[in-house]
């Protein structure tokens, strides 16, 4: 019997580090380069360094953790190095110490915290069945929804001064989302229970190599996963600078920018249910098509809009897509892949889903330094064009018979 409990500890974890990590995505990110002058060059390289190490790290680290169930271990301390490496980046910045100090804690922050999720996510199959797993993963999805809601509307009173915790106001929510973050994680690395798979599963430690090549035959994937990577590499490139190009280029207020992430968090939540229903409906290549040929529309008005209002309209629009993008990206997924190979190809969707920040970033900083924030975020839409037209190329959505 699949425990509500685990369920329970399982989404509260997802909730806990979706609250920490929203609070340094906006705050400790303009603190960096509009308050303390960092180069969004350096800013956006702890993205790509952090990326390029989960892509070395996580695959090896997550066939070690099936080979001698691991799972544990390596969750509890990608956990605790994260809070470290956070609490490191608070305190270089209350303590004034070099600007390139507290962009490397935040950095390797960052990479524990996305490492995580190469342990937690397989979790899912120890607390599901195949009856529930989708609701199950929902559940997951809303932990995070709710854990960034939390997160900014706990923010809101900080960086306003309306509560003083005697440290600059945009730091100030990192302290209590820190501390509540490593709380609410506990009970996961604490619960031996959760960590106990339900069935024997196929041998997971066949060779990196031979594993790849088994995912990249199969019909539909190879394309999949390249569309998938450029259009997620742009989106987090996005919402990765997006408290810094609302500042730079807006006369707004931080309390202004958290209410519009408050705006964009919920429509996102609400996008993944809709285009949940639509994919349903017409097909979830059909409407993963329609998603990216919408962001080609919406990357380059908000690209150009030079009003706030518009700007405020057309990134909660974006909101909508950002969610539908992510919900039915999975669910093709699921529909291209034969059953069993589900676990192993989950497992790379997962890390290419937390390294999808190399490619963008770095596009990113070329263009600013040449045209400004404007062509910078405009230059986004040439990944989710690239990204249409790889999932273009998917002839057949019939999963294989592989035994």
């Amino acid at each position: 019997m699949i425990s509500k409990k685990n369920i329970f500890i399982w989404s509260l974890y997802d909730f806990a580090n979706s609250f920490v990590f929203i609070t340094f995505t906006l705050y400790f990110s303009k603190w960096l380069v509009v308050d303390r002058g960092l180069s969004d060059l350096w800013y956006n390289a702890t993205f790509i360094l952090g990326s390029i190490g989960l892509l070395i790290f996580g695959p090896w680290l997550g066939s070690r953790a099936d080979m001698y169930n691991r799972e544990r271990r390596y969750l509890t301390l990608s956990t605790i190095g994260c809070f470290i490496f956070y609490v490191f980046a608070i305190i270089s910045a209350v303590l004034n110490f070099n600007i390139y100090f507290s962009a490397l804690f935040f950095g390797l922050g960052n990479f524990f915290y996305q490492l995580s999720f190469v342990f937690y996510t397989p979790l899912l199959d120890n607390i599901s069945t195949s009856e529930n797993k989708g609701r199950i993963s929902g559940i997951g999805f809303l932990g995070n929804y709710l854990g960034q809601i939390v997160g900014i509307a706990t923010a809101l009173p900080l960086i306003s001064g309306q509560i003083s915790l005697g440290v600059p106001f945009l730091i100030a929510p990192l302290i209590p989302s820190t501390i509540f973050f490593i709380l609410l994680s506990l009970p996961l690395m604490l619960k031996k229970e959760i960590y106990e798979k339900p069935n024997n599963l196929p041998n997971p430690a066949m060779g990196q190599v031979t594993l790849m090549r088994s995912v990249f035959v199969i019909p539909g994937v190879l394309f999949f996963m390249l569309s998938y990577f450029l259009f997620s590499d742009a989106i987090l490139t996005m919402l990765n600078n997006f408290t810094i190009y609302t500042s730079k280029l807006f006369p707004v207020t931080d309390t202004n920018v958290s209410i519009l992430a408050l705006f964009i968090i919920i429509s996102a939540g609400l996008g993944a249910l809709l285009w949940g229903f639509t994919s349903d409906k017409i097909g979830s290549k059909k409407a993963l098509l329609y998603n990216l040929a919408a962001w080609i529309i919406i990357i380059p008005a908000v690209a150009w809009i030079t009003n706030y209002t518009l700007f405020f309209v057309f990134g909660t629009l974006a909101g909508v897509f950002i969610g539908g993008t992510y919900a039915i990206s999975r669910q093709l997924l699921i529909e291209l892949v034969p059953k069993n190979m589900l676990n192993y190809i989950f497992g790379i969707y997962t890390v290419c889903e937390r390294a999808s920040t190399i490619l963008g970033p770095a596009v990113w900083v070329v263009i600013l330094g040449i045209g400004g924030y404007r062509w910078a975020m405009f230059s986004m839409v040439f990944f989710q064009i690239f990204a249409f037209w790889f999932l273009y190329k998917i002839k057949s959505l019939k999963t294989p018979n592989l035994v």
